[in-house]
């Protein structure tokens, strides 16, 4: 059977009926996943706060997360360059290693803000968690119920008196609910989504019903109870007389008020506690609107191979031209000079940087000792701090030339002093440029002269010579604002 459209098109009408279905379910979806629907009850709402507590702790731990990124590629960079069998060039890394500075420093920065504003606003959010729990726990107190005590006849004055008891005080049915039962409150949750958030209370019940624990009951079984004392009771009802209060809120979008001041530690002579709210509201707000902990680690991949990249241009001119080179945007033979740097060190395309510098300095296995620690495996597998500590030591030195990596020391070993005052006569003499006299070893004066005319030599096979790397890394620091 077919069905007629407006605009004269024939339309299936299992077809109709099917699209009406999907749209209800779509619109049904949609609300059940919004972050105020995960809001629904005390229990739900604690357990959704507590949630929203962690994403703000997760932004926190994603931020350093790409510090450690920084950190990697640095680590890996200061270590092929002090190590010499690789070829790559240190003027091509030094570039690389000002820009990695640069974008930590940025990282850094950014995670002492980040550091602060989670902190508060996850604490603010945990109290208030705690808060809901307990209103879930408490709406849950119930009174117990007696059978009543019978009404015997009485004398003049005579009452008749029963006792009123809690049967559940610290309700535990939100504690103890099962994970499936809570899903909804625990996943998907989103603070850039959320656009109110619920602060439960308590309040007397609204059912009249509930809020009589007390009864006088006749229990005569259909019989008059008139002039029947006996069948008079005063009985307790198990009632439920508290239940949660839903009536307060906080705005938390942008676009519906201006922006919360923030609360003082006391407001009017009040207490810490009196400013929860407030200082709720404004610290969930400013998080989400400032998003201190956004910020990434722009790979080597990437920023090596971005012409635009202006702290990597600046590092590129420092090793190039010298530290003392102006950097000019509007001259054109400068800026030719870095790109060709750039094009023909580091590529046109994250893939060229990947087979000009990572592949020469990740895949290659090693073995190789600097300052008595070991460097064995790729260069990738090398993540302790005293690796680094001694790569970045060994950088300032060129070490000896050799095309195999060998035991070396940071420092030369100074030779013995010749013809110590200590040294035994027989000892002393026997070195021909040695006198024993007044009962102390001495250098001959003839041999001493001639030690005093010659020039000091640092060179020689067991010391080093002091690398440009580190010198340009000094001059980057300067360029970059460190």
């Amino acid at each position: 059977m077919l069905q007629r459209a407006s605009d004269n098109r024939s339309v299936p009408k299992a077809l109709l009926i099917a699209t009406a279905v999907a749209q209800l379910i779509i619109r049904h979806g949609s609300a059940e996943s919004t972050q105020e629907a995960k809001q629904g009850d005390a229990c739900s709402a604690a357990v959704y706060i507590m949630q929203l507590a962690n994403s703000i702790d997760e932004q926190r731990s994603e931020l350093i997360n790409e510090i450690s990124k920084a950190n990697a590629d640095l680590l890996q960079l200061e270590t092929a360059l002090a190590l010499p069998q690789w070829n790559t060039k240190p003027t091509a890394l030094t570039p690389l290693i000002g820009l990695v500075l640069a974008e930590q420093q940025k990282l850094i920065s950014r995670l002492a803000t980040c550091n602060k504003a989670a902190a508060d606003a996850a604490r603010s959010a945990n109290i208030q968690a705690g808060r809901n729990w307990a209103v879930a726990e408490l709406a849950e107190i119930t009174t117990a119920s007696s059978a009543g005590t019978a009404a015997s006849t009485l004398s003049a004055g005579g009452k008749v008196q029963d006792t009123a008891t809690f049967e559940t005080i610290h309700g535990d049915t939100c504690t103890n609910k099962e994970a499936g039962s809570i899903a909804k409150a625990a996943t998907g949750v989103a603070i850039s989504a959320l656009k109110t958030l619920t602060l439960f209370k308590l309040k007397e019940h609204s059912t009249p019903g509930n809020r009589q624990i007390c009864l006088g009951h006749c229990d005569g079984q259909g019989k008059a109870c008139t002039a029947q004392a006996a069948r008079h009771k005063t009985k307790t009802q198990s009632k439920k007389f508290l239940e949660e209060d839903t009536r307060d809120t906080i705005d938390m979008q942008a676009s519906a008020h201006s922006q919360p001041e923030k609360a003082s530690e006391e407001e009017n002579g009040k207490t810490y506690l009196k400013a929860h709210k407030r200082h709720l509201n404004w610290r969930l707000y400013n998080f989400n609107l400032n998003k201190p902990c956004k910020a990434t680690y722009t790979s080597l991949d990437k920023a090596a191979t971005t012409q635009t990249n202006e702290p990597l241009r600046r590092s590129v001119l420092a090793v190039v031209k010298g530290p003392n080179e102006k950097y000019d945007t509007d001259s054109k033979e400068q800026q030719k000079v870095i790109n060709t740097f750039i094009e023909s060190n580091y590529g046109k395309e994250e893939s060229d940087f990947k087979e000009k510098v990572w592949n020469k300095i990740r895949e290659p296995d090693f073995s190789c000792s600097i300052g008595s620690k070991d460097f064995k495996g790729k260069i990738t597998a090398i993540t302790t701090s005293d690796h680094i500590t001694i790569a970045i030591g060994a950088s300032g030195y060129t070490a000896p030339t050799s095309k195999e990596c060998k035991e070396t020391s940071l420092q030369a070993k100074p030779t013995p002093e010749k013809c110590q005052e200590e040294t035994e006569k027989s000892k002393c003499t026997a070195d021909k440029d040695c006198e024993h006299s007044d009962g102390k070893c001495k250098l001959k004066e003839g041999v001493k002269a001639e030690n005093d005319a010659k020039p000091t030599n640092t060179t020689g096979n067991n010391s080093f010579v002091i690398n440009e790397a580190p010198l340009l890394l000094a001059d980057l620091f300067i360029l970059l604002g460190f």
